[in-house]
């Protein structure tokens, strides 16, 4: 048994199932939230034949997956596997020999509020394996800076003109640079940035 675990302040998941059309035509889901991923999962069998698909879809339009089914109906059984790109949604008829034949298959894309799937081709019958499809939608909440700006100079908390923003307790006017790599300077809206690799002795830090 295989399983996908998600979670955190940082990720906005929905999950919904949606049904294969008997025509083709687009398919559209609202989610209120533009999704970083889809993912898709189908399983069916009747008369014999089962089927089972994984696929994905991305922000930027790539998409694919993998597909197993067969049918023990004839004689001998038949079962295939594949794996597709250029859709998120595709089921095959397998074949005793050669390409197995496209059964169902769905183009995705992803927008500001939700995700298209356009079915191109589909099962003229409600009567295909794959009637029913599973999705999960992920989006990234993460909006870290990759660095933050610091709101003011580095050398005038650290002239000794305001010594409490100094660990080393070192009165007022008598620090010329700071003294460890405690000291880091606060920034708007969170966050801090190391300074002490960045002083070179050649640096004037008096008052």
């Amino acid at each position: 048994m295989y399983f996908l675990t998600l979670g955190g302040d940082t990720l906005r998941c929905a999950i919904g199932d949606v049904q294969i059309p008997t025509s083709p035509g687009n398919v559209t889901i609202t989610l209120g939230f533009q999704a970083d991923v889809v993912f898709f999962i189908g399983v069916g069998s009747i008369a014999n034949s089962m089927s089972i698909f994984l696929g994905a879809l991305a922000r930027d339009g790539s998409q694919g997956g993998v597909w197993m089914g067969g049918t023990d109906g004839s004689s001998p059984s038949v079962f295939s596997r594949a794996n597709f790109s250029g859709a998120c949604v595709r089921s095959y008829t397998p074949a005793l020999s050669g390409a197995s034949t496209i059964k169902n298959e769905g183009v995705g894309s992803i927008g500001a509020s939700g995700f298209t799937v356009n079915y191109g081709t589909v099962m003229s019958t409600a009567f295909s394996p794959i009637r029913n499809v599973n999705f999960l939608a992920v989006q990234s909440l993460d909006t870290t800076p990759t660095r933050p700006t610091p709101t003011m100079a580095v050398s005038t908390p650290c002239c000794g003109n305001n010594a409490s923003t100094n660990p080393s307790g070192t009165s007022a006017g008598a620090v010329k640079k700071p003294v460890d790599a405690r000291w880091i300077p606060r920034c708007a809206g969170g966050g801090s940035v190391p300074t002490q690799a960045d002083i070179v002795n050649s640096e004037d830090w008096s008052v």
